[in-house]
């Protein structure tokens, strides 16, 4: 174990993950309590409660409502920063040096096209990336990670099966040879995120993920673990250039 005596950025960092901690423990608290009286009103109307116990489930319901949208104002103050029109092609260049950074012994091949335009963050989108590609390392550590940015007709909806398509820009993080078949386990993570204990790479990859949509943006995962590889796909909207 390192003697390194922590510096004054690792304390800061302490203690704002167990001030997170406390916050999210506090809001734990109260939601399992407005809950627990959701669940005792609904065992009233079911005995015969009648307008009393629906007045006790409408009061419960609207104070979750409440603190639902506290946590989001709290989230859209810390997320908001100044978007600007980049160059994908360059934020892509930043994030090569941080991944040579971390990994200099790892290979990264990069085919990145200029000209693409999207309306973003520089430095929350090459975290976001930076989270995505040590994700993809936790399954995958000793693979040369493949990064690709092109055009590409996608799909107008994400979920309708409608075979209208835009333009779109599309980044690919691979490691290995994934296959074609989506991944179950994103999709299980996205759907049920807060079903049970989560590892850290789960963790970076929902957190990558939030910034994604963010940006009006899609993210695809092929592979993964026990799979022959993994592939991440982020689609992005394009912008006119500034």
């Amino acid at each position: 174990m390192s003697e390194t005596a922590p510096t004054p950025q690792d304390l800061q960092h302490l203690e704002g993950v167990a001030a997170l901690g406390y916050l999210l423990n506090a809001i734990a608290h109260d939601l399992n309590n407005l809950l627990t009286n959701l669940m005792l009103g609904a065992d009233q109307i079911q005995y015969g409660g009648g307008a009393e116990a629906v007045e006790i489930l409408v009061e419960q319901v609207q104070r979750i409502t409440g603190i639902t949208r506290s946590i989001q104002k709290l989230g859209q103050r810390n997320m908001g920063v100044a978007f600007e029109v980049q160059d994908l092609h360059e934020v892509l260049a930043d994030f090569v040096v941080w991944h040579g950074s971390m990994w200099p012994d790892v290979a990264v091949h990069a085919a990145l096209a200029p000209g693409l335009h999207v309306n973003l963050n520089r430095r929350h989108t090459v975290h976001a990336l930076s989270l995505l590609a040590w994700a993809t390392s936790e399954h995958f550590p000793s693979g040369a990670l493949h990064l690709s940015l092109g055009l590409e007709q996608v799909p107008r909806s994400a979920w309708a099966g409608s075979t209208e398509t835009i333009p779109m820009a599309v980044i690919r993080l691979r490691r290995g040879a994934p296959g074609v078949a989506p991944s179950e386990d994103f999709k299980r993570l996205v759907d049920g995120f807060f079903e049970g204990d989560r590892s850290a790479s789960e963790v970076a990859m929902m957190a990558a993920w939030e910034v994604v949509r963010k940006l009006r943006g899609r993210m695809k995962v092929k592979g993964g673990q026990g799979a022959g590889g993994v592939e991440i796909t982020v689609e992005l909207p394009l912008a006119e250039a500034s």
